[in-house]
């Protein structure tokens, strides 16, 4: 292989558990040798109405804010990879 393989792993999350998941197949991806796992989050586009009710929730926030460190996905991010995990 001619360098590192980069593999996208993109998810949705609410409150959190799809998240968790999404960063052991990252770190299942860094257990093989020159792979690096690229871990990124798809944007909200839920509407406006819905989402104002999910943010009462203390659960849904603390789960957004357990996610902060992982960046949105752009469709750029598909351009330099080598493997996307959705």
């Amino acid at each position: 292989m001619a360098g590192e393989a980069k593999i996208l792993i993109v998810f949705y999350s609410l409150y959190g558990n799809t998240a968790k998941l999404a960063r052991a197949v990252a770190a299942g991806v860094t257990t093989v040798p020159d792979c690096t796992a690229v871990l990124k989050r798809v944007p909200e586009t839920m509407p406006c109405e819905t989402l104002e009710q999910l943010e009462k929730s203390a659960a849904y926030q603390q789960a957004q804010a357990e996610m902060q460190d992982i960046p949105l996905a752009t469709l750029d991010d598909l351009l330099d990879v080598d493997g996307v995990v959705s």
